[in-house]
């Protein structure tokens, strides 16, 4: 992701990006750097990203800082929605597990079912 900064003027531009201290603002890097020019009649794409490692709704507000001008900020609200992905799966190979009536002491049917570990991490199943 990107925004691009327009310097209209004949001097060249100072500027500053801040982000907001909200918990959302640890999610957003500048890895351009939060500081920069801009030169005259010219412009400067400033890159951000985006990287949560919480699911939830998220809003953060950027806002660009002319240095050498104490007039208000230019504020980009960026919003997000991140899904945590399903990392744990239960399929049975029917739409119910059912073993039917069984007799004490005798065996019963098999029946299959597939545990799947979609995460990248190891998971202990117990059945």
């Amino acid at each position: 992701l990107s925004v691009v900064l327009s310097n209209r003027s004949a001097v060249p531009l100072l500027y500053s990006v801040s982000k907001s201290g909200s918990i959302s603002s640890g999610f957003l890097k500048v890895p351009s750097g939060r500081t920069g020019a801009v030169r005259p009649f010219g412009s400067r794409e400033v890159e951000f990203g985006f990287c949560p490692s919480l699911a939830g709704r998220f809003e953060e507000v950027l806002q660009v800082q002319n240095v050498q001008d104490d007039g208000e900020p230019i504020t980009v609200t960026i919003k997000a929605k991140v899904v945590k992905p399903e990392t744990f799966t239960l399929k049975p190979v029917r739409e119910e597990i059912d073993f039917g009536n069984l007799i004490v002491g005798q065996k019963g049917p098999t029946l299959q079912f597939a545990i799947r570990n979609t995460s990248l991490r190891r998971r202990t199943f117990v059945v």
